[in-house]
Formats: structure tokens, C-alpha cells, sequence
């Protein structure tokens, strides 16, 4: 198999597939209209900086969690990206930095996860279709084929076997049903950006930057393929890079930091464990320079299905999120616990006020939900017969006027009552009203806010507590109790 053929379609759906993972009036303008000189632009200086902190043997220093610099698939990445825009600029710098990284690479054994040999197979491909400096290619490209060559088989998963990559084979040659699955895959990518272009409301690499990378990378193709959704594509690409720059706002050494949190707090905890400047730098700039060069230029800007009030989207059977749209805020809630990681609770896991004073437009109440904290944003209900969890099943009406549906599960797994919420997003206040609590039940309940957010409670207590740092930055918790009879009405923002 040439793995050169191979680097292309996986590279497509990696940007879809990043996107709607990691883990939805009129249109919020975009701060300008981006070119594709402009991406490429802002791409290439922050690989400039990424140059000047790689020794001459291509090691590249984290400024952040040294023992994860040197060599790895993000690094590659970035040796990539840095050749594809050297070859538009025939800087020298990047020239240097790319190949002694490449270099050094090759020198180590090859390693078989799926980024690096991502990473490796774009780059054997993008110097046999001669985009990359003639003379450095000429230095690399048999090694690197040959290192390529010599990549083990990876047993993570099915991808590296026979059988596997039959089935991607069949995959691809699917025809109508695989377009039927783009289609879907791509209708709920767009449901889930959020009117200033957010997309990681709960689960793991919340706020990263290559979230948002991947989702210009995404739009830039789908919008450049001309189809009846480009303006829309186009919109959703827009979105997403006008909130790279506006939230990730670059370090003083030119690097783009993860996540928005580390200009409050330089501290890795607050990332993935798996997270590092130098891996998630390479692989936001290798999805940016792929963008750049398929910028849809001619394409008019058109909206989001955010931007229509009363939207309302509900994957209560998959991601578990349910997420909508009133007159002038935003929201999104976690309808169930799926793991015992904090961004993964049930609970309020975004609210944003349309504000033209705030940048981007919009304005949080709500701050990200930190991975690991003694404080969860679950609603518990304690009751005669122990702890029961909300596991919302169903949503229904627009997106200002919610009902949700459900049941109260015991740690048994047997439900102890039904549960019935109405979720009310007005022109600046998000209130969410439950079923009556009955004699003898309490309930218990936390919310993640930005500093100086502090909901109202109709009866109960609201109790803050000490604010810390989250991937979005600044985020205090807020306990909740109630424990009289009667609808529990909260409501944040005013």
C-alpha cells in the first residue's frame, strides 16, 4: 500500500470526525471576513515561534511540560505545516526548523499510533505533489519513505489490520450510504457551534485549540466544495477561527496556548493528561495550513443554525448534551452522568447572553467544568431510600421553552421517580424549574460560573465557593440545596 494515497481521505474525515466529537434573529457578524492569506498569515507566525524554540538537531522545547517536547506526532505536524508555509514565503527560519525536526525525527524508531503516521503520510504526499521547498525534499523524502515503510503494525485498534482496512476500503467506496453519513455527520456539526463559534460544551478536550482548528479546516472544505450548505460552511469556518484568535490570544513567546486557562494559570492539570504545547501546537497549525489552502474566497458568508432563536438540538442517546437557542441566550445542559470525569456530569454546562459590548457578541455566565474537583455539577436528589441521579431521555418545544423528561435513578439502577424539568431561556436569563420535591427529598446541585455570575434561587440556599481555574479560565462553584417541599426554580443571569 502507498500510504501516500491514504493521507488524503483520512486527513477529511479527521477534520470532520475532530469537530463533531471532541467530544448547535440575525447572523453574529464575524469580526471580518478571514482569507486564506490571512489564515496562513497567522499560522505562519506562530510556527515562526515554534522555530526558535527547536534545537539544531529538531528537538523542540515545551515551554510548558518539558519532558513532552523533543519528538512527537505534533511536532511532525508542525515540521509540516512549517514547510507548507516556507514554500509560500521561502523563509529560511522555518526552512531550518522543519527539516532538522523532520531529520531528527527519522532518526528515531517510527512510531505506529494514527497522528504520527497522519502526520508522516501527509508529508511524503504533500512532497511527491511538490508542495514543499524543492531542496529540502530532496534531503528527506527517500528516509522519510523509508521510515515510513518500517512503521510497525499498531494493535490499538483494527486500523493496521487486513480486515480493518478492508473495511475502510468499503467505507469509502460506499457511495450514496457514505454520503448519507457525511451529510449527518456534518448537519451536526454545524447544530452543535454555538453563536461565538464554541464547540466543546462538555467531555474531554474542552476549549482546545485544535478543536477549533479542525472546525476551520471542516468548513474551509466543505464550503470550497460548492455545495447547496457552502455559505453556511463557510460561516461555521468564519466562526471558528475568529474564536481561535479572540479566545487563544497568543503568549508572549508567540505560542498558541491550549487552552484559554493557561493565561490565568500555567498549569498542565487544568489540560488533558495527554495534552502538550508542542502536540496540540502541530496538530492546530497542521489543520490551519490545510484550511488555508482551501479557503473558499468566493464564497458568501452566510449564518449557523445558532443564529435562528428557538433553536433547539437534543443527543440525549449520544453525546447526552441537549442545547438550544432563545430570543438572546444560549445554552447547553448534560442530560446524564457518562463518566466519573467532572466535564462529563450531568448538569448546566453552558449559558451565553447576546451582549454587543462583549467580544465575539456573546457573553458567558457559565464557566467550563474542571476535569477533577471535589464539586460536580450533578443534580442529586436525596431521598428516604438513598441518592437518586437526573437521567434525562427526551426534549421537546423550541429552544426559549423547553420540556425535558426523564427519571431519578438510584445507585442501584432502579428508578425512584419520574422527573420532569422546564428549561426557560428568556432575553437574559436561563431558569430551569423542576418537578415539586416531595416530604423527606433534598436536592443538591452545583453550578461552574465566571466570576461574579450568581444564580437566584426561588427557595433554597446558594452557597459559593473558593473560584479556581478551568480550561475556559476564572470558574467559581456555586452549591445548591434545597430541602422544602415545592418546584425548584433556579435562575442565572439578570
Amino acid at each position: 500500500m502507498n500510504p501516500s494515497l491514504v493521507a488524503a481521505p483520512i486527513r477529511c474525515a479527521l477534520a470532520a470526525l475532530l469537530a463533531a466529537a471532541a467530544l448547535l434573529a440575525a447572523a453574529t457578524p464575524a469580526a471580518h471576513a478571514w482569507s486564506g492569506e490571512e489564515v496562513a498569515r497567522y499560522a505562519g507566525g506562530v510556527e515562526r515561534a515554534w522555530a526558535r524554540l527547536t534545537d539544531e538537531h529538531g528537538g523542540v522545547r515545551d515551554v510548558l511540560e518539558p519532558p513532552y517536547g523533543g519528538f512527537n506526532y505534533g511536532t511532525l505536524m508542525l515540521a509540516q505545516a512549517q514547510l507548507r508555509a516556507a514554500a509560500r514565503s521561502d523563509d529560511e527560519e522555518l526552512r531550518r526548523a522543519a527539516v532538522a525536526q523532520v531529520l531528527g525525527t527519522l532518526r528515531r524508531d517510527p512510531q505506529s499510533d494514527p497522528f504520527h503516521v497522519l502526520g508522516a503520510t501527509t508529508l511524503l504526499r504533500d512532497g511527491q505533489a511538490g508542495r514543499l521547498p524543492g531542496a529540502d525534499w530532496e534531503r528527506f523524502g527517500q528516509p522519510l519513505a523509508d521510515w515510513i515503510g518500517r512503521i510497525p503494525p499498531f494493535r490499538g485498534h483494527s486500523f493496521a489490520s487486513a480486515a480493518g482496512y478492508d473495511n475502510w476500503r468499503l467505507v469509502f467506496a460506499a457511495g450514496a450510504t457514505a454520503a448519507r453519513i457525511r451529510r449527518e455527520a456534518g448537519r451536526y456539526a454545524l447544530a452543535l457551534m454555538a453563536p461565538d463559534g464554541a464547540l466543546t460544551a462538555g467531555g474531554r478536550s474542552m476549549e482546545q485549540s485544535w478543536v477549533l482548528a479542525a472546525a476551520v479546516a471542516l468548513g474551509a472544505m466543505r464550503a470550497s466544495d460548492h455545495g447547496p450548505a457552502a455559505r453556511t460552511w463557510r460561516a461555521f469556518a468564519e466562526r471558528a477561527m475568529d474564536r481561535l484568535v479572540r479566545v487563544h490570544p497568543l503568549l508572549g513567546d508567540g505560542t498558541i496556548p491550549v487552552v484559554p486557562g493557561l493565561r490565568h494559570a500555567w498549569d498542565a492539570t487544568i489540560m488533558d493528561g495527554y495534552a502538550s504545547m508542542t502536540q496540540y501546537n502541530g496538530l492546530t497549525l497542521f489543520l490551519l495550513q490545510d484550511a488555508a489552502d482551501r479557503w473558499p474566497e468566493g464564497v458568501p458568508l452566510g449564518r449557523i443554525p445558532a443564529d435562528a432563536r428557538g433553536q433547539l438540538a437534543a443527543d440525549l442517546g449520544g453525546s447526552r448534551l441537549v442545547w438550544g437557542r432563545g430570543p438572546r441566550l444560549w445554552w447547553a445542559l448534560s442530560g446524564r452522568r457518562t463518566q466519573g470525569d467532572g466535564r462529563y456530569q450531568q448538569g448546566l454546562a453552558a449559558a451565553k447572553v447576546a451582549d454587543a459590548a462583549a467580544p465575539g457578541g456573546w457573553r458567558d455566565l457559565l464557566a467550563a467544568r474542571p476535569q477533577r474537583h471535589g464539586i460536580s455539577s450533578a443534580w442529586l436528589l436525596r431521598t428516604p431510600r438513598g441518592t437518586a441521579r437526573l437521567v434525562l431521555a427526551h426534549a421537546g418545544g423550541r429552544g426559549g421553552n423547553v420540556r425535558l423528561w426523564g427519571a431519578w435513578r438510584l445507585a442501584s439502577g432502579a428508578t425512584y421517580r419520574r422527573a420532569h424539568w422546564t428549561l426557560l431561556a428568556r432575553e437574559r436569563t436561563l431558569t430551569v424549574v423542576t418537578e415539586p420535591l416531595r416530604p423527606g427529598e433534598a436536592l443538591d446541585a452545583a453550578v461552574w460560573a465566571v466570576p461574579g455570575v450568581v444564580p437566584a434561587l426561588a427557595r433554597g440556599s446558594v452557597t459559593p465557593r473558593a473560584c479556581t481555574v478551568t480550561a475556559s479560565g476564572p470558574a467559581c462553584p456555586l452549591r445548591i440545596r434545597v430541602a422544602r417541599p415545592g418546584r425548584v426554580r433556579l435562575t442565572i443571569g439578570g
